[in-house]
């Protein structure tokens, strides 16, 4: 009852478990934690990396659950260390990349910068700004004269993102970052930019990354929410695909103070941000319940709809079966997260176990043993079709049966292609030779064997000509 509640109250906070549609199967998306301690509420001393095959994810921003009171962004250098590292000089510039009256883009160039070169920022078709060290884009306030930034992107991945303002203000505070892009885990992650363009047909940002690779954002805004759509063109596979950045002194000093993880529409763990241990998910979200005196209005972050494309290899494995039947392993590779299935044509004599599943896995094939004549039939295996050829060879045991089931007792065994001379029947209960006292084609009388013990279950056999039947299971009693 207590978790349901937990729940619940989860959903009336954030509201998010539905605000999205699903592109696809939820991703494998593990979040690990290599945040440390600080006193200065400049630091971004939370470091949160996202690690998951991925091709495309979502990034939130949303207003405090909690009521704002001062709109201010004031600084705060209490307690916090004096500037150290490299420091780079640049002649400043600014730039206007574009602007129709809605969407206005900005490229600025500061005087110092801590990196020794910052992008080309440019709009497709229009200027371009050489060692811009971040865009920043607003959007028109619908019935109001304001263009408030809403994103601002930075050259060494960090991206950051703000909703409109309530009515009556000018703007909310930046706060958390994504570095959107990958970022091998450090102290200061980064992921460096070497080009970000503006495309004014669709409204998108497109990055090009000096270590190589790409993504595309998508963006929207309104005065309750700003959203990233990012599609991914960079590799996953090993260096996280994104990591959250943030500050953290306290509860009532800090960006965001707690994330709330979700797998499969519910929640899973609810922490804060220094404490939070390595964990997966398939959405995440960053946020404060109390208010905090440092950049209060401040967004909370959310992070999910986690899309992968998926794909499949299907080990070779063996099509053409022999009349006794069998079960073969077939194996399955893909990704985490990626769902498959395996069917057959004809599931009376031929099934899977388990019949899907998700990610790499192992497969049984089961081809049931033939008494009848050949038989043919088509499976797919994630996707991929296969032609499975079933022989009519081979004795089959279809049953067995007894009275007593004791050593030494009568058993009936039926099936077919068996040799109707006794002695070309070679009988087992595991390992014990049977008497064959009768045999026709289709059935034959057997002794149980007196050295088999009684409540144990023996795997019986048939050899006939070379050719060895199906195991058939029997309790000895």
């Amino acid at each position: 009852m207590m978790a349901m509640r937990k729940i619940l109250l989860a959903c009336l906070m954030f509201g998010w478990l539905t605000s999205f549609p699903a592109f696809c199967e939820e991703a494998c998306v593990e979040l690990a934690n290599d945040s440390v301690p600080t006193l200065c509420a400049e630091e971004d001393n939370i470091n949160m990396p996202f690690r998951g095959v991925l091709s495309r994810f979502v990034i939130e921003a949303t207003h405090p659950q909690y009521a704002v009171t001062t709109y201010d962004c004031p600084p705060n250098f209490a307690n916090c260390p004096p500037p150290s590292g490299d420091v780079y000089v640049f002649p400043p510039a600014q730039l206007k990349l574009y602007d129709d009256g809605t969407w206005v883009v900005w490229a600025y160039r500061e005087s110092q910068f801590w990196r020794p070169q910052g992008m080309i920022a440019s709009s497709l078709g229009g200027p371009s700004l050489a060692d811009a060290h971040y865009v920043a884009v607003s959007k028109k306030v619908t019935g109001e004269d304001s263009w408030p930034q809403f994103l601002v992107l930075y050259p060494d991945g960090n991206l950051r993102l703000i909703p409109h303002p309530p009515v009556g203000q000018a703007s909310v505070c930046f706060g958390s970052s994504v570095i959107v892009g990958p970022a091998a885990p450090t102290a200061r992650p980064i992921a460096e930019i070497g080009s970000v363009s503006y495309r004014p047909s669709d409204n998108t940002l497109t990055i090009g990354y000096r270590e190589g690779g790409s993504a595309i954002l998508s963006m929207s805004v309104d005065r309750t929410t700003a959203a990233v759509t990012v599609d991914i063109g960079y590799p996953t596979s090993e260096l996280p695909f994104a990591t959250f950045r943030t500050m953290f002194v306290d509860q009532g000093n800090c960006d965001v103070a707690r994330v709330a993880v979700w797998e499969n529409g519910t929640l899973d763990s609810d922490s804060g941000v220094l404490d939070a241990t390595q964990t997966s998910g398939d959405e995440f979200a960053f946020y404060r319940q109390v208010p905090s005196v440092h950049n209060m209005s401040a967004p909370d972050i959310r992070i999910g709809n986690f899309f992968q494309t998926c794909t499949y290899t299907v080990a070779p494995f063996q099509t053409t079966i022999p009349g006794t039947g069998a079960t073969i392993p077939v194996t399955v590779t893909t990704t985490c997260g990626c769902a498959w299935a395996a069917t057959s044509s004809d599931s009376t004599w031929l099934s899977f176990s388990p019949n899907s599943g998700s990610g790499s896995a192992t497969v049984n094939m089961i081809v049931q043993p033939n008494c009848a004549s050949a038989r043919t039939a088509t499976v797919t295996i994630a996707g991929h079709p296969y032609t499975v050829n079933q022989a009519a060879d081979g004795p089959v045991i279809t049953s067995i049966t007894s009275k007593t089931s004791k050593p030494g007792s009568t058993a009936c065994i039926k099936g077919c292609r068996f040799s109707p001379a006794k002695t070309a029947n070679t009988v087992k209960f595991g390992r014990f030779a049977a008497t064959v006292n009768k045999a026709t084609t289709t059935r034959l009388t057997v002794t149980i064997p007196t050295r088999c013990k009684s409540g144990k279950t023996y795997g019986v056999t048939l050899t006939v000509s070379w050719q060895t039947s199906n195991t058939m299971q029997f309790k000895v009693r």
